[in-house]
């Protein structure tokens, strides 16, 4: 519980929705190893295995109340700039540890359950950029007949002097993967709706959601 009230608050928040959301869709979830975090089951039996991780700042920040940065504004850099590169690093990190080769996960489906806390107020606008490094692709909004649509962008590597490889899914380069879940609503505010919406919030506490 000690990480609770320390940096990595919101890694143990991420891990604690995971769970939930398992165990919300009938799934049983047990941690009969030390990684990756969770084994989990369905009626059938069938089973694979979850890493969580978080996709943290590079400076830290109090999640709580510090004010959001601008988004970027260019279509260019919200796909495939600083959010995409961030989620990258974050991913090959995890990739890195050598999870799928662990013999109680050898054969069997492995994934990557990414929570975003990059930046203030990242959880907004960041899902794009990991749509950019998974798949290398963007999009732009072009006017064409007279309607509005949606024509996909392409890219190689991802923005900055690193020129990190993008569309991680777009070949054979990761097998091991089986999927990237992704959520940007890890936030202090859905964890306290859960004692409003269950009915277990203390007396004398009025809550807003704006």
């Amino acid at each position: 519980m000690g990480d609770c009230q320390t940096s990595n608050f919101h890694t143990r928040l991420w891990e604690a929705q995971l769970l939930a959301c398992f165990r919300e869709q009938g799934l049983l979830v047990t941690q009969p190893h030390l990684s990756p975090d969770f084994q989990i089951q369905n009626k059938r039996g069938a089973e694979a295995w979850i890493e969580a991780v978080t996709a943290n700042p590079v400076e830290p920040y109090n999640h709580v109340n510090t004010e959001p940065e601008a988004p970027p504004e260019a279509r260019e850099e919200i796909f495939f700039g600083r959010a995409a590169l961030r989620f990258a690093k974050t991913i090959g990190n995890k990739r890195d540890k050598g999870y799928d080769r662990l013999a109680h996960v050898q054969g069997l489906p492995f994934a990557l359950a990414v929570a975003d806390f990059q930046e203030p107020g990242s959880m907004l606008w960041s899902r794009e950029g990991l749509i950019g490094y998974l798949y290398g692709q963007g999009a732009e909004v072009l006017e064409v007949d007279g309607k509005t649509i949606a024509m996909p962008t392409l890219a190689e590597v991802l923005l900055g002097s690193s020129a990190f490889p993008a569309g991680l899914f777009s070949d054979d380069r990761a097998p091991e993967l089986s999927a990237v879940i992704f959520t940007n609503a890890c936030s202090i505010a859905k964890l306290n709706r859960v004692a409003v919406s269950g009915t277990g919030a203390p007396e004398g506490y009025r809550y807003t959601r704006l």
